[in-house]
């Protein structure tokens, strides 16, 4: 059996994000809520540092952006397996309202109106189930997504193969997300990934555009 190909970095190659206009491309930014940087704790700093780096590179260079978050005000279905656990961790974390939401460093300057934010309940894993996400991708004719989130084998696994099966263009920056399991972070994106999705480091993102421009 081959191996996935590596990420593709190539304006001529149809499946590379760089055959895209970066208006094409949005930059979702999966439950990066301050809440959950608290259950990674050695990785979570790098992570706030690359998603925040990449943010900044976005908006300077024409992507569109938008935040994913959980409703900890909705409650999850309660025919899930994971409703009580799921219910449970939004209960906790609306005791400090301030950690539900992203770390200030992540969230829209105040200047800019075009940079939505779509919620969806507690347990449903998938940021596509987000109200409102799908329409906003077709209107805006987005045909590539970026992600970086918390947890990779949560949110960002999930969000990342439902994208990939409406035929975006999925590109994944590893620094920019992490798991309470370091193997697992690993395994995801070096073994369940990597066939659909290109995976890079927040440097290479950057380097290919920049040559690419």
């Amino acid at each position: 059996m081959q191996k996935p190909p590596p990420a593709v970095l190539e304006r001529s190659n149809p499946c590379s994000p760089l055959s895209l206009e970066p208006s094409q491309i949005a930059v979702l930014v999966l439950d990066l809520h301050a809440f959950f940087f608290g259950f990674v704790p050695e990785t979570g700093p790098g992570v706030l540092s690359a998603s925040k780096q990449l943010l900044d590179f976005s908006r300077r260079n024409g992507f569109r952006v938008a935040h994913c978050l959980i409703d900890a005000d909705q409650a999850a279905p309660p025919h899930l397996k994971s409703s009580a656990r799921a219910n449970g961790i939004a209960q906790a974390a609306k005791a400090k309202p301030e950690l539900l939401l992203e770390p200030p460093e992540l969230r829209a300057p105040s200047d800019r109106d075009d940079e939505p934010t779509f919620l969806r309940p507690p347990g449903i894993v998938s940021a596509l189930e987000s109200k409102g996400i799908k329409d906003w991708l077709e209107q805006d004719d987005i045909k590539g997504v970026v992600l970086v989130g918390l947890s990779t084998s949560g949110c960002l696994i999930n969000t990342a193969k439902a994208a990939a099966d409406t035929g975006l263009i999925i590109t994944v920056v590893e620094d920019g997300c992490a798991d309470l399991d370091p193997a697992v972070h690993k395994m995801v994106l070096t073994k369940l990934l990597v066939g659909q999705c290109h995976i890079v480091s927040l440097d290479a993102w950057e380097e290919a555009w920049t040559a690419s421009s």
